[in-house]
């Protein structure tokens, strides 16, 4: 009888958790169209992978193939359509597919006017960024000291924010290093 009540209490969580959602705000569902794209442009042919496109629902407040963790506030996430997001300013943020062999990182931050700077597959050996290219750009376009060296402390530590299962995708498309 206790294991039947655990399912049943389990099986209400789950309904609740992927049917109660607060409508993502122009702005985010703005930033989260740009990140789609580039989603769509770091693993191109997502089909051909056996993958279904990376998209958002804005009136539902949800993204398919992809999580997002703002390193900022941890409370600020949608991972696995579960979550409370919205996108801030002057924020660092963790982006990475749903799709285990294809689950490189990203990070993107967004400025006081709402522009998006992406740092692709973040250090994947003859392909996209590495963490000093992240660093400089910080350092060059983040005039707070404080808002500076908060971002420059936790970026190290970027693969901590968020289910990551600490793969760095397929190692055959993407050669990356593990940290």
């Amino acid at each position: 009888m206790k294991l039947i009540i655990i399912y049943i209490i389990f099986f209400v969580n789950i309904l609740l958790n992927n049917f109660t959602f607060v409508k993502f705000d122009k702005n985010t569902c703005e930033s989260l169209n740009q990140t789609v794209l580039f989603m769509r442009k770091a693993i191109p042919n997502q089909e051909k992978y056996g993958m279904k496109p990376f998209s958002i629902n804005c009136e539902k407040s949800k993204v398919y193939g992809f999580n997002i963790y703002d390193m900022l506030d941890t409370t600020n996430y949608i991972g696995y359509n579960k979550g409370n997001f919205k996108m801030i300013s002057n924020h660092l943020y963790h982006i990475y597919s749903w799709e285990y062999s294809y689950s490189t990182s990203n990070l993107m931050y967004v400025d006081e006017e709402g522009k998006i700077t992406f740092f692709e597959a973040v250090n994947c050996l003859n392909r996209g960024a590495n963490l000093k290219d992240v660093e400089e750009f910080i350092n060059k376009i983040i005039i707070d000291k404080d808002k500076r060296n908060e971002l420059l402390n936790i970026l190290p530590f970027y693969k901590d924010f968020g289910v990551y299962m600490g793969h760095c995708g397929n190692d055959e498309i993407w050669n990356c290093e593990q940290n």
